[in-house]
């Protein structure tokens, strides 16, 4: 019974730890480093992708850029680099932000984890004050993925489970 609850603690301990090391996100991405320093966006920051799907996405919450050099935001899809099914790397820091994904479903997923690093009041009030306000988001690193796929009752769907 000692081992067992002991083996609890450091579980428990352990889940905890990795919630502390990255920013509030739902689904918790399976590795996430935070270097401690924020990032600044300025005004008027925009977004670009490789994607033309990914791109009309964007333009539902940012300023979409015409290409990449003039983008902060930068969404990439390579389907040269090895990824798990839907899965994508978020890399924040240096006044930029990069989303690489092999395919459109993880660049979609990078969205995701983007819209909650970002504050609310940037991504909320796009067609009050488009694309005028800078903003501040954590420096961080994220690699996420899928990692169980669940049935719908009718056996119809297939969902994908952080």
């Amino acid at each position: 019974m000692k081992r067992f609850c002991l083996s609890v603690l450091i579980f428990l301990s352990a889940v905890s730890c990795k919630s502390d090391l990255c920013p509030e996100l739902i689904p918790l991405p399976q590795n996430c480093a935070v270097s401690g320093r924020s990032n600044s966006l300025p005004e008027g920051f925009a977004a670009w992708s490789n994607d033309a799907l990914m791109c009309g996405y964007l333009s539902n919450y940012f300023a979409v850029a015409g290409d990449s050099g003039s983008a902060q935001i930068v969404f990439f899809r390579d389907s040269s680099k090895v990824f798990p099914a839907e899965g994508y790397t978020l890399v924040s820091g240096d006044g930029r932000v990069t989303v690489t994904a092999a395919d459109y479903a993880g660049l979609f997923n990078g969205a995701q984890t983007l819209l909650q690093l970002l504050p609310n009041d940037v991504v909320s009030c796009k067609d009050e004050h488009p694309f005028r306000a800078s903003c501040t988001l954590p420096a961080v690193e994220i690699e996420d993925f899928p990692v169980v796929v669940v049935m719908d009752t009718e056996g119809t769907d297939l969902y994908k489970i952080s």
